[in-house]
Parts: C-alpha cells; sequence; structure tokens
C-alpha cells in the first residue's frame, strides 16, 4: 500500500516531465519545454514581452522542482529493499515530504519573482494553464495508446 501512495504521490509532481508520446520517439527535454512554452503562452494570454521576461524564470524553478523529485525518487527506491523497519520507512516517508515541503516553498518564492515580469492575474493563468497542459498530454497519450 505504501508503494502505491508513494507512486501517485511523485506521479503527481512528475506529470509534466514523465510524459512523451508512447509507442512514439520521446520528446527531448528542449523540445517538452517548447511545447509547454507555447501552450502557456496562448492558453495564459502571454504577450511576447511577458514570455521573454517569464520563461527564464519559470524553468529555473522547474529544473530546481526536478532535482527535488530525483531525490523523492531516490528516497522510493530506497524502500524498494525488502526487510526495512517501520523507522526507516519513516525516514523515507519524512524524507519525501520534507521535499514536497520544499517544492512548495520554492513556488511560493518564485509567485513573488514571477510578479517582477508579470501580474498576479497572469500568473494564477499560467498555473491553471499547467494543468490543463498535464490534461492534454494525458488525453494525447491516451489517444496514441488507443491508435486514434
Amino acid at each position: 500500500m505504501k508503494k502505491y501512495l508513494l507512486s501517485f504521490v511523485l506521479f503527481s509532481m512528475l506529470v509534466p516531465f514523465s510524459f512523451a508520446h508512447e509507442g512514439g520517439p520521446r520528446l527531448s527535454r528542449a523540445e517538452f519545454r517548447a511545447k509547454l512554452q507555447e501552450f502557456i503562452i496562448r492558453d495564459a494570454g502571454l504577450t511576447d514581452d511577458e514570455a521573454a521576461k517569464f520563461f527564464p524564470i519559470y524553468f529555473q524553478l522547474q529544473d530546481q522542482k526536478r532535482a527535488i523529485n530525483d531525490k523523492s525518487w531516490q528516497l522510493v527506491h530506497q524502500g524498494d529493499v525488502e526487510n526495512l523497519s517501520e523507522s526507516q520507512y519513516k525516514v523515507i516517508l519524512d524524507g519525501i515530504s520534507n521535499n514536497r515541503i520544499a517544492i512548495e516553498k520554492l513556488e511560493k518564492e518564485y509567485n513573488y519573482r514571477f510578479h517582477k515580469a508579470i501580474s498576479y492575474k497572469k500568473i494564477l493563468r499560467i498555473h491553471r494553464s499547467e494543468i490543463r497542459f498535464n490534461r492534454f498530454l494525458i488525453r494525447e497519450m491516451r489517444s496514441k495508446r488507443e491508435g486514434r
């Protein structure tokens, strides 16, 4: 049960980085970022000037979040070892929780940085766009898997 819970938690944190064209060539990081950026610009209604100021900061945050998520995956893999004690599982879970808290703190900090480039209204639109983009990727994967 713990493995499934951990998998779900980490999957939800890594959706933007884990999807590629199933059954086809994987997107490179640059291709993925270009696709994401295009989607956000269009969906959130960013101007060229706003996008030029916003995305360097945004991708800096994404890189930091990815590094933290990588640490969480390392912790999850530590839990794959048989015969760990309850206290060892607790240490792993605490580490994962602390990483999630670190990501939340980063996101809050970066909202202030984003505001130097764009309005809070557009920042909220971008958050919504990220959710829509993740849904778009999931639908795209399903349609490719079903042969549509």
